[in-house]
């Protein structure tokens, strides 16, 4: 999984520091670490605030996936749930 990596280069990209980031979602710093570095799974919950913060959609955080985004938008919240803990999974 390169979610790590995803993260990473997103906010490297919008020239944010792990403290920066933090700072922006409310929370430690150790929380962007952790994830950065794939030692604790996000949530679907800051995953979506992620890509708001970083300017980024999921799959390029999640897959380090550059094509154009998938349009969830007819899906119900426990369907996209389902799609991103099958992704975790691969």
């Amino acid at each position: 999984m390169v979610i790590n990596n995803g993260i990473k280069e997103a906010r490297e990209k919008k020239m944010m520091t792990q403290n920066d980031l933090a700072k922006r979602m409310g929370v430690d710093v150790n929380v962007i670490k952790d994830w950065e570095e794939n030692n604790t799974m996000i949530s679907l919950k800051d995953l979506r605030r992620l890509t708001k913060y970083l300017d980024a959609t999921s799959d390029q955080l999640l897959l380090g996936c550059t094509k154009p985004p998938i349009d969830l938008s007819g899906l119900t919240e426990d369907q996209i749930e389902e799609i991103f803990l099958y992704l975790l999974q691969i």
